[in-house]
């Protein structure tokens, strides 16, 4: 053992030697074999990273006041360096030629170009340059936060974008953007941003500002709202800011007069409660981009003390959620600007909205926006309203029946006029043909447009993953109307704005910004007036329907298990005689017919799955397989005596996945409570760490799977010897459990999940939950003698 100080960047050098970083000052080489530690290069500036080329050169990177790549040759010697001394500004116009936490170096093999990994999220980038000259060839910007929300479009020109608190340059004839400036860089840390909502307001004074909703806490409560100033390219000034204070339920409005930048007493005024300035989790603004008029609603009593609670905790999962409700709504008017030019508001005659303010208004969005000439008021809640500001009435609502995220899990498939995981409202336009439009962004890869007289005007962008196509490029003109709005779910960000020219343009994503056209709407036309008499019993029937899309009404469901040692041929109705399968579907192209049956010896199971990619999985681990495409589901609980309504797995319950690893049939056997230990942890974007106490490939299963004569589905057979589940079922007992298959989407990615019983399967973008069992939702298994 050769004992070092806080060694890191540890290279095996051609010769055998290491070479690393001690204490992030100086490059050490160790001879493994003597154990002889030497300096090579001492007296660095927190060093970070470093690599050599063919010649002996050394390249180092250095994150501290340096924010260099410094060379030296092979004795040791500075030889130069690669980037602008100090590298490029946190806030302000662009500086190309520096660099920002230079982290990682790479020489290509022809020794001419040097590749720089950068450590910053405003933005990401790597940067290449030539090592002739130092100067730089070319940067690659790296994709946005998870989720890309805090994008927009600029109005007067739509190739200009902020982003990631940057402002961006397209090029229209390539596609390609640049990076102008960055002006803003909160952030939660690790490049999560508060500025989870932006837009351009083009002001009447003549100048450009954006604004953006930014989050001061970890909770998902109301946030605050900045408002920056454009005075050049790249550049901008914080103006204006409304800060909430859930700790003390309080809200202060602050607006630069003499433009100092900086909060002074007689600049800032404090309202004693808060103000919702955005919608559910900060991805849309409750102001009107047009004016800065703000609507926002103050919460009652009980929810403002739990969002205090959260706050002070400083973790909502340690606070038990409440239903979160408003017992006020205003209209802040704005009042001109101040001497440099920041945005006020008139908040000593601040209007309150009573009728736009209900019961049905809570817990599931509270976003709202008015149109751009505020005469009428969209919001957000369990349902969507429409407020006639001038008559002071509400004027019609549409159902927001599966809202949010978590809403969204419930959701049935795509159907016309059928709002699935309704974020909030991210825009408006305005045409002759349509009047009013506000456009809300979704959670199932699709989003809503709502007109003026209440019409469900049309959804932008493909929402059943199992039709999704992008296009085979992505360059300017591509026809975007078939893929989902970003990745196909928890596309958080998103906003919809009306050109000076009159165009309407979406700016959409998962991991970058979309700068798109959408046209079309000189097509509407009215199709007649008039009432809709809607009588009871048809309401009745809606409902009916309604329950059998969600199917929460399943009820209970019973698969009488056959005692019979089943044969494998590919034809299940042969190889099960006399075993009645089980059907069901999400749509028509993903319906399953599945049976089971058993013997003393074995659990036998048997899945015909229509799926328009037949048995396709591309994961590398074969418990991932359950999210990388197709696979078929066994889940069960082994003990009878299991609390039915158990919302997590206990011990008894496994869960065995089947499906295509690698070219072979697969099953793997899930624990997550076993006596045995063999865990393993799985992490995503909600949960961190998610332990299985057990995860293993099912050695002795014997698994068949052949695609089908159509080349539509496939088919899979399993037997599954009891002793390598430790257990064998008694004959009349009810078990719990479920059967299920997973569809892939064109890039094998899990994209839809249907079971038999289980319908909250509408998440397939979170590792952990499209694992977990949920044996509340599972029907009953009875072994037959």
């Amino acid at each position: 053992m050769v004992e070092v100080k806080h060694p890191q960047a540890i290279h095996v050098m051609n010769d055998g030697q290491i070479a690393f970083i001690s204490d992030s000052s100086a490059i050490m080489i160790l001879n493994p074999a003597s154990g002889e530690v030497k300096p090579f290069i001492a007296g660095l500036d927190d060093a970070t990273n470093f690599t050599f080329d063919s010649d002996g050169k050394c390249y180092v990177t250095l994150a501290g006041k340096d924010q260099q790549v410094k060379i030296f040759g092979a004795d040791g010697k500075s030889l130069g360096s690669v980037g602008k001394q100090g590298g490029r500004q946190l806030l302000g116009k662009w500086q190309a030629d520096g660099m920002r936490n230079p982290v990682s170096v790479a020489v290509d093999q022809a020794g001419k170009r040097l590749w720089v990994m950068e450590a910053d999220f405003h933005p990401k980038r790597i940067s290449v340059w030539n090592l002739a000259d130092g100067k730089l060839i070319k940067d690659f910007f790296g994709p946005t936060h998870y989720g890309a929300s805090g994008g927009a479009i600029n109005p007067l020109d739509p190739n200009m974008m902020v982003g990631v608190g940057c402002e961006w340059k397209l090029n229209p004839e390539t596609g390609r953007s640049v990076c102008a400036g960055v002006f803003d860089r909160n952030d939660f840390g690790n490049g999560i941003p508060t500025n989870s909502f932006a837009a351009f307001c083009p002001a009447s004074n003549g100048k450009l500002y954006v604004s953006v909703v930014t989050a001061f806490g970890v909770d998902h409560g109301p946030a605050g709202l900045r408002v920056f100033e454009r005075i050049g390219e790249g550049e901008y000034k914080l103006r204006a800011e409304w800060k909430i204070n859930h700790a003390n339920q309080t809200t202060t409005i602050w607006s630069d007069v003499n433009g100092d930048g900086k909060q002074d007493p007689d600049e800032v005024k404090t309202l004693p409660y808060t103000v919702a300035v955005a919608g559910a989790n900060q991805w849309s603004m409750n102001m009107n981009p047009a004016d800065f008029t703000i609507y926002g609603g103050v919460l009652n009593e009980a929810s403002a003390k739990h969002q205090a609670g959260v706050a002070q905790k400083m973790d909502p999962r340690n606070v038990k959620l409440t239903q979160t409700v408003f017992a006020k709504v205003y209209r802040i008017n704005p009042a001109g600007f101040t001497a440099c030019g920041a945005p006020k508001w008139d908040l000593e005659h601040m209007q309150e909205l009573p009728y736009a303010w209900s019961e049905k208004f809570q817990n599931t969005g509270f976003g709202m926006l008015p149109s751009k000439d505020n005469k009428y008021l969209l919001t957000c809640g369990s349902d969507f309203s429409c407020y006639d500001l001038a008559k002071g009435k509400l004027i019609w609502t549409y159902p927001n029946t599966f809202a949010n995220v978590h809403g969204s899990h419930a959701a049935p498939p795509p159907v016309p006029g059928l709002m699935r995981g309704a974020f909030g409202i991210i825009g408006t336009f305005k045409t002759p043909e349509t009047g009013t439009v506000w456009a809300i962004n979704g959670n199932c890869g699709e989003w809503y447009l709502l007109n003026e007289d209440g019409y469900f005007l049309s959804h932008l962008f493909q929402g059943d993953p199992l039709k999704t196509h992008f296009p085979e490029k992505a360059i300017p003109g591509a026809d975007m109307t078939e893929c989902p709005c970003g990745g196909g779910g928890e596309d958080f960000g998103g906003s919809l704005v009306q050109g000076a020219d009159g165009k309407i343009y979406a700016e959409a994503g998962a991991h970058g910004y979309w700068n798109l056209l959408v046209s079309g709407f000189d097509k509407v036309k009215k199709i007649g007036n008039g009432k809709l008499e809607i009588k009871p019993e048809e309401i009745a029937l809606a409902r009916a329907q309604l329950e059998s899309q969600m199917q929460v009404a399943v009820g209970a469901r019973q698969i009488d298990v056959k005692k019979l040692t089943a044969t494998f041929s590919g034809n299940l109705g042969k190889d099960f005689p006399g075993v009645q399968p089980v059907s069901f579907q999400k749509n028509a192209d993903s319906a399953v017919r599945a049976l089971v049956a058993w013997d003393d010896n074995n659990l036998y199971l048997g899945w015909d799955v229509t799926d328009n990619t037949p048995w396709v999985n591309v994961a590398n681990d074969a418990a991932q397989m359950y999210v990388c495409g197709d696979t078929v589901d066994f889940q069960f609980g082994a003990d009878s005596k299991a609390g039915s309504k158990r919302g997590e797995a206990v011990a008894g319950d496994f869960r065995i996945s089947i499906g295509n690893f690698q070219g072979k049939p697969t099953a793997v056997l899930y624990r997550a409570v076993s006596a045995t230990k063999k865990p393993k942890i799985f992490s995503s974007g909600i949960v961190a760490k998610y332990e299985m106490d057990f995860v293993d490939v099912l050695a002795d299963a014997k698994v068949q799977s052949a695609i089908r004569p159509d080349k539509k589905g496939y088919v899979v057979e399993a037997s599954i010897p009891w002793s390598a589940l430790g257990f064998t079922p008694e004959p009349g007992v009810k078990y719990r459990g479920d059967l299920g298959a997973t569809h892939g989407n064109a890039d094998s990615r899990t994209s839809l999940r249907s079971y038999w019983t289980n319908q909250e399967t509408g998440l397939v973008n979170d590792v952990v939950y499209e694992l977990r069992m949920v044996p509340k939702n599972w029907g009953d298994f009875v072994f037959q003698k």
